[in-house]
């Protein structure tokens, strides 16, 4: 099923239309990933040791290594967003995005299956697949498309 090319709607009264076009759908995607790795990072940075215990993580009174894992969400939040920003200039590093999120994916669940049955690890490897998955696609539709060419002067 294809998405539309045109969105409209209400946002406090204010009308809005959203061109969703390929370039559109990608930048919007790689957001997206940019805002869940920022989440990411307050979240390991910020929770308590004993707030981690809620995603089955056992306590760890040693706050560097939950910091550091936030500190890196950071460092790919920021590749995410640079991604989203340079479309036709970086698309090397949108397909560092995916291999990124393939190898969190692998990681994740091998972790889970091999070392330890941690809920949240397996959910985690889980929606780092589903956000692979959805850069791949959304970057092969926007190769897909055809090139702008500037207006003549």
């Amino acid at each position: 099923m294809a998405l539309p090319k045109v969105v409209t709607g209400t946002i406090d009264g204010i009308g809005v239309v959203m061109n969703l076009n390929a370039r559109n759908r990608l930048s919007l995607v790689l957001w997206f990933v940019a805002i869940h790795s920022c989440l990411i990072w307050l979240a390991l940075t910020l929770l308590p040791p004993s707030g981690l215990t809620f995603f089955g993580l056992r306590i760890c009174s040693e706050r560097f290594f939950p910091v550091q894992a936030g500190v890196f969400h950071l460092v790919m939040a920021t590749m995410y967003a640079w991604a989203a920003l340079g479309l036709l200039r970086v698309r090397e590093l949108i397909r560092m995005a995916v291999v990124a999120k393939c190898i969190a994916t692998v990681f994740l669940v091998t972790y889970y299956l091999v070392i330890d049955r941690i809920w949240v690890v397996l959910a985690a490897g889980i929606v780092d697949g589903l956000m692979a998955a959805l850069i791949w696609h959304t970057l092969a539709a926007f190769e897909r498309q055809p090139r702008e060419t500037p207006p003549d002067c």
